[in-house]
């Protein structure tokens, strides 16, 4: 499997681009390159805040590289 970035759904690519605060953007991207299996739960819930998730259906916004 990629990184968050690689199956990122457009809507939080959209998401990425409309965020203005620099350091939110550089978690998010920090985090976005991560791979999902290796995601932990903190982050996780830093993908919610800063991209307004529900986190029981933060899988629906990733598809899977086949």
């Amino acid at each position: 499997m990629g990184t968050l970035r690689e199956t990122a759904s457009v809507e939080i690519i959209e998401k990425l681009n409309e965020l203005t605060n620099p350091n939110t953007i550089s978690v998010a991207n920090i985090l976005l390159d991560r791979d999902f299996s290796n995601l932990t739960y903190l982050e996780s819930t830093c993908l919610r805040d800063i991209f307004e998730l529900d986190l029981n259906k933060l899988v629906l916004y990733f598809k899977e590289n086949k």
